[in-house]
């Protein structure tokens, strides 16, 4: 036990942990400093808020609503009940106050960073990984996104798990792996219907890589309903109305009818993507440049 002790207490002074432990102190320190003036609370968050405390009196399979998304029916979008249903607890633990449920979302984006580095140390090594949770912690959109309750702010973190889970799986084909990778694209899709497209490549690669690609392909399907249950089960009892209005809103879009338009946040999944390809870039420039100032 205490040798154990001993190796984690040099492992923990090793020059790249004490760098790593300073950019998560300044990470944490750039996103809480002022925390209470800089949160964010308007509409957006005091529906979600809104949606959650309703559950207590009135469970439902149905999340909150889109805002101003509907179909030329006037038929509402809505999301997913797990994140107002997650959100519970922290009603509980806050005593209603939002900016103590915000901490949460803070935290989450921190905890982001650390998947990143753990994920890009394991891909492409430890210099990779230390640029691009630099890259992603310190990034301003997303110390934006770390001062509010939104229901997206967890997509970063999914798209990050999605890609580690697709990666394990290239190498080892493993049937949980498969399982996982629904379930996370199955919650995706609960969040932000946009995640749809996501679910969809991901069983694609699936379906190139299995080698039984009909167990495989059940598991995932499995993970993908128990990931989004509450709105599976919310459509197989009002004839798919979810499915129906989302398909109607995807033709209106196609044909100019709907508000739908571009915006950063629909790409939030691929941000910490971006953040890995940013840190092994920047690792190579840095690797190319320290050769070639090595030769003259």
């Amino acid at each position: 036990m205490q040798k154990s002790m001993k190796n984690f207490l040099k492992k923990l002074s090793s020059k790249n942990s004490l760098i790593l432990i300073a950019i998560f102190l300044l990470a944490a320190l750039v996103r809480f400093y002022n925390f209470p003036n800089r949160v964010t609370f308007w509409s957006e968050q005091a529906r979600s808020l809104i949606v959650s405390a309703d559950y207590l009196k009135t469970p439902s399979l149905l999340g909150q609503p889109y805002f101003v998304r509907q179909d030329t029916n006037s038929h509402v979008l809505y999301a997913g009940a797990i994140f107002n249903y997650s959100l519970i607890p922290l009603l509980f633990i806050s005593n209603y106050d939002p900016i103590t449920i915000t901490i949460f979302f803070t935290l989450l984006n921190i905890f982001t960073g650390l998947i990143i580095y753990l994920v890009a140390k394991r891909m492409f090594g430890r210099g990779v990984a230390l640029l691009s949770c630099t890259l992603f912690l310190f990034n301003d959109w997303m110390i934006y996104h770390s001062l509010f309750i939104w229901i997206y702010n967890p997509l970063p973190l999914l798209g990050m798990l999605i890609l580690f889970f697709g990666w394990r799986y290239y190498r080892k084909r493993r049937l949980p792996g498969v399982f996982m990778l629904g379930l996370l694209g199955g919650f995706g899709v609960s969040l932000q219907f946009l995640f749809l497209p996501i679910t969809l490549a991901v069983l694609v690669f699936l379906a190139l890589r299995s080698k039984k690609k009909v167990i495989d392909t059940a598991f995932y399907f499995l993970g993908v309903i128990i990931g989004n249950l509450p709105m599976v089960l919310f459509d197989l009892r009002h004839n798919f109305y979810n499915t129906r209005t989302l398909f109607q809103y995807f033709l209106d879009t196609l044909s100019g009818k709907s508000n739908a338009s571009a915006a950063y946040y629909y790409f939030l999944p691929f941000w910490p993507v971006m953040a890995i390809a940013g840190g092994l870039i920047l690792f190579l420039i840095w690797k190319r440049s320290k050769f070639f100032g090595a030769s003259f």
